[in-house]
């Protein structure tokens, strides 16, 4: 816990045994969203609801440093 604290990490997880839940809650997240057409101009109007650039980033920094 305290190396995640003093890397700043945005997700602590203690034990690899978490990883099967986590990959099916967002399996199940992304199931849940409807195929319809996006609506461009309400996707410009809330953009800052649809994408939070902190999870790419935490992602992106999570594979350079080999924790996948």
């Amino acid at each position: 816990m305290l190396q995640g604290i003093l890397k700043d990490e945005l997700y602590i997880m203690t034990h690899s045994e978490f990883r099967q839940g986590i990959e099916e809650r967002a399996q199940a997240m992304c199931a849940a969203v409807p195929d319809l057409p996006e609506n461009e101009e309400y996707k410009r109007t809330f953009s800052f609801l649809f994408r939070n650039p902190i999870h790419a980033a935490e992602a992106a920094r999570q594979l350079k440093r080999g924790n996948t």
